[in-house]
């Protein structure tokens, strides 16, 4: 059971909303927005799409909950995405953010950058 979901708008609003709250200038709050948004409408990820444009849809709904699960955790302003409630760098946030999806749920860990590439890249297992 779903309720019927008009892709186009959906797909318009989440661009909307990723711009205005995730874009450049975010803060706890604005991602506090998208992330109710997200939560809102996760229900498209559970449904069986039979057309690209719901294939899509469903990644772009994915993708948005990783870009704001981690500037949410990236206490900081680095580049070009400034935290209002965090205006300066630290250095701790020198790293990147990788997430892992599994049938558990998501899981995440820091690396080092520089450490994504290469023959070494691997995921570590949790002991």
């Amino acid at each position: 059971w779903h309720v019927p979901v008009d892709i186009t708008l959906l797909r318009r609003t989440l661009q909307q909303v990723m711009q205005d709250c995730v874009g450049f200038r975010r803060s706890q709050e604005s991602l506090g927005e998208a992330e109710d948004f997200l939560k809102k409408n996760g229900e498209v990820l559970g449904v069986e799409y039979l057309n690209p444009q719901g294939y899509e849809l469903q990644n772009m709904i994915m993708l948005a909950s990783l870009m704001v699960r981690a500037a949410g955790m990236r206490e900081e302003s680095r580049g070009c995405h400034f935290r209002v409630d965090f205006p300066g760098m630290a250095e701790f946030w020198r790293r990147h953010i990788v997430f892992r999806w599994t049938e558990d749920g998501l899981s995440w860990e820091l690396r080092p950058v520089g450490s994504l590439t290469g023959s070494g890249y691997r995921w570590e297992e949790e002991v």
